[in-house]
């Protein structure tokens, strides 16, 4: 029974026949692409959590795409194989098809957070970071080791390391430019003012509360067009800054993620 769920709604994502640039030479069938992300625990616990949030968005329910659903296209969207999943040939399956129409719905909020030039909350950017394995292993590194720093008292090495660490993942990018806008479950302004204090040793450092970006691309390169319109055509946490040498003193890093021994030191 819940093989044969997976399989209707996972025929729910293909959205579209666009390809994504530079990520697929061609359409895959949408049971092998079911297939590979439902054997990958970060895309499986995404499509679970869009399985869940978009229910009524695909049952035809509602013509508004509620948050959860939202946030779990952008998770989903985030990872390899759930990419795969939402660039696959329907074929002949109907649902697939009639769902594709009533997720457009999400397009403008999906398309906007995860197109590479824009900069987005600092809640989107954790669910992006969180959605990989190995992005959401070194945020919970950052978590765990830089307690102290969080409530303002100092950057240690291990924390410093393990920003180190955090800011090369490549899900991570959006956590560097990402503004806290009061939706998220961690007392973010705190956490980015001590960052850039304690770690990164601008002492003056304010945030403006005022500047919450919504559409506005970072560059003007014109490639979140592309990016956008191919990805859902188909269909922070923080804020590391560069390392100013100050604080907790340089930056340590480890050539290897798995090396957990240098986030240790």
């Amino acid at each position: 029974m819940f093989n044969f769920f997976l399989r209707c709604l996972c025929g729910s994502l293909m959205l579209g026949s666009v390809v994504a640039t530079n990520t697929f030479s061609g359409l895959q069938d949408c049971d092998f692409a079911r297939s590979k992300c439902a054997y990958r625990s970060s895309c499986y616990k995404a499509l679970h959590s869009y399985m869940v949030g978009c229910a009524d968005v695909l049952a035809g329910r509602t013509t508004k795409c509620p948050f959860a659903c939202t946030r779990a296209l952008i998770s989903l969207t985030s990872t390899e194989y759930g990419l795969s999943l939402s660039t696959c040939d329907c074929g002949e399956n109907e649902f697939c098809r009639l769902s594709k129409e009533r997720i457009e719905v999400c397009r403008p909020e999906v398309s906007h957070a995860i197109a590479d030039d824009t900069v987005v909350s600092c809640s989107v950017a954790k669910w992006i970071c969180a959605a990989d394995t190995l992005c959401s292993t070194a945020l919970d590194f950052y978590h765990r080791l830089c307690r102290p720093m969080f409530h303002g008292r100092k950057c240690t090495p291990r924390c410093n390391n393990s920003l180190a660490i955090l800011d090369r993942q490549e899900k991570a990018t959006k956590l560097k430019d990402c503004f806290c806008d009061g939706s998220e479950d961690f007392p973010c302004r705190n956490i980015r003012k001590y960052t850039q204090r304690l770690c990164y040793g601008k002492h003056d450092w304010e945030e403006d509360f005022h500047y919450i970006p919504l559409t506005t691309p970072k560059t003007h390169s014109g490639s979140s067009a592309v990016t956008c319109h191919s990805l859902l055509n188909i269909l922070s946490t923080f804020h590391p800054i560069r390392d100013t040498g100050h604080g907790g003193g340089r930056r340590k890093s480890s050539d290897e993620f798995g090396e957990k021994y240098s986030l240790e030191d």
